[in-house]
């Protein structure tokens, strides 16, 4: 074949399509807010059912009124807590964020509502992972985060990690909870034989959910905020996290043509979240340096 003078560019084709998503991440488990109450974007808040076990008596037959601590003999009487008068208990409460997706171009490259389908191709792209990595970060004003997780223990292996947060989840919470991981040790927790694959999600074996979080990476930090050390990884629990979020808006409108020196401009793709958890936070610092060489097989 011989060698034909190029007399035109290139031609423009189709960019390939992306999955919008990473499979079993946060959104995976999370409990989506279908329609979400008005003003939530002003943030949000309830009372849970109390995060506190239930407790015991002998017999069945007992004087409330002698209720003192938790469990039969210790000081006050039989025991478990005493029955509220008023009020209510410790609220959640949750504070907005907002994660946006942006494209730039010239005013006059290309048609500004095309611009405006790629800013929220963007969004739509990588807004569960800047929603993990900000829930990690905490810096975002958002208080729901894993900054200020309790600390369980630090340097064991990651089935000892697993197992820690899961205790956790049954004595100081009651209820199924998430394991968020990074998204890096996903291949390991499935050599470990950690995990088992239930449709979308990812559960241990006692059906706590697992969320493989991009974010988790990006983030990387403990609960203090400092890096992960050198071949260790945070794991975190919380409960089942509830997401409210917008529908998205775009800026400036797409209509918009803007009067500036260069002509160029950033469309911006918006939406705003609120994510919330009851109860517990908690973290586990794992060794990850002899992982995946052979473990579990």
């Amino acid at each position: 074949m011989s060698d034909v003078p190029r007399i035109a560019p290139p031609t423009e084709v189709s960019a390939p399509v992306r999955e919008p998503s990473h499979r079993f991440g946060l959104f995976s488990v999370a409990n989506m807010v279908p329609s979400p109450e008005k003003r939530f974007q002003l943030g949000v808040y309830w009372e849970p059912v109390s995060c506190e076990p239930a407790g015991s008596v002998s017999g069945d037959c007992f004087d409330v009124d002698a209720l003192g601590g938790r469990g039969e003999g210790s000081e006050g009487g039989l025991g478990i807590p005493p029955v509220p008068t008023s009020g209510v208990g410790p609220l959640v409460t949750a504070y907005p964020f907002a994660v946006y997706g942006s494209y730039d171009c010239s005013a006059f490259s290309r048609p500004l509502d095309e611009a405006e389908a790629r800013a929220r191709q963007h969004l739509a792209a990588w807004e569960e992972t800047e929603v993990e990595r900000t829930v990690a970060a905490g810096d975002r004003a958002n208080t729901s985060t894993f900054q200020g997780a309790t600390v369980l223990a630090s340097g064991v292996s990651l089935t000892a990690g697993v197992g820690l947060i899961e205790s956790a989840f049954a004595t100081d919470y009651g209820a199924q909870g998430v394991i968020h991981a990074p998204r890096r040790l996903g291949a390991w927790l499935a050599n470990s034989r950690l995990t088992e694959r239930y449709g979308s999600k990812l559960e241990t074996l006692a059906g706590n959910f697992i969320a493989l979080g991009g974010g988790y990476d990006l983030a990387d930090v403990g609960p203090d905020g400092t890096p992960s050390p050198a071949g260790a990884a945070w794991l975190y629990g919380t409960s089942i996290p509830s997401i409210r979020r917008s529908e998205v808006w775009v800026t400036p409108d797409p209509k918009f043509r803007p009067q500036v020196a260069n002509n160029d401009v950033t469309i911006f793709a918006w939406r705003t979240y609120v994510v919330a958890w009851e109860c517990i936070t908690v973290a586990v610092l794992v060794d990850v340096d002899d992982v995946g060489s052979g473990e579990g097989e």
